[in-house]
């Protein structure tokens, strides 16, 4: 859809973007606390699944002990690894009482949804695929681009409407659509107000967050028509 049958669509009635974060996402403070800001002002929906917490929970133990460690020395005695695990669980219990709220859980069991390829490029991935194609997502926020569908034309990994996006993109993303919600149209020059609102970022970034404006853009806008036909 171009900018014109998009612009044709105004005023755009937007919903809230399907995002499924994986678990890799957790182990950076900034970028959680975007994703349950804009959960919480309702404009996206976070899934995860029993596989993503099980890593999430291991990603998360593990950076742990490394930042515990840095600190000080490992504890001597029963006692002191008692004690040193009680502290761990205390500060896990909190951040999955924080996050947890925010966050649907989605059965990603077997039978594997198809892929873009067959069989899955990282079997440990595939729940991150079945549960991505289940809610039928907008966005796949992960690290690990390399095991996401290929580059496409247009310049995105996308397969079936999903597109697998790096954190730090989608944190500048976010930032954008937030504003473009805020007026519930499109923008007249999209090029400048992106570059506008992004700063100073790499014409890759730019680049691939245009692209990725657009693309949500014009599936709204398409969401949009379908729903007045």
């Amino acid at each position: 859809m171009t900018d014109a049958a998009i612009h044709g669509q105004n005023p755009l009635r937007f919903r809230p973007l399907l995002v499924v974060p994986d678990a890799n996402i957790f182990t950076g403070y900034a970028w959680t606390e975007q994703l349950l800001v804009e959960a919480r002002r309702g404009r996206v929906q976070l899934y995860w699944s029993p596989k993503i917490l099980e890593e999430t929970g291991r990603v998360r133990l593990w950076i742990w002990i490394k930042r515990t460690f840095r600190r000080s020395q490992p504890p001597t005695g029963s006692s002191g690894w008692k004690a040193l695990w009680m502290r761990y669980s205390e500060e896990a219990h909190a951040w999955f009482s924080r996050v947890s709220p925010y966050l649907w859980v989605i059965d990603d069991r077997e039978p594997h949804e198809p892929a873009w390829i067959e069989p899955h490029p990282d079997p440990n991935d595939a729940w991150l695929w079945n549960t991505a194609r289940r809610v039928n997502a907008d966005f796949v926020v992960t690290v690990n681009l390399k095991d996401g569908p290929p580059v496409d034309p247009e310049g995105l990994r996308s397969h079936e409407n999903a597109i697998y996006v790096h954190p730090s993109i989608f944190a500048i993303f976010l930032s954008i659509w937030g504003d473009i919600l805020e007026s519930g149209e499109m923008p007249g020059d999209l090029d400048r107000f992106i570059r506008d609102t992004a700063g100073q970022q790499s014409t890759r970034d730019f680049q691939t967050i245009t692209i990725l404006l657009r693309a949500m853009l014009a599936k709204i806008a398409e969401e949009n028509a379908a729903e007045q036909a």
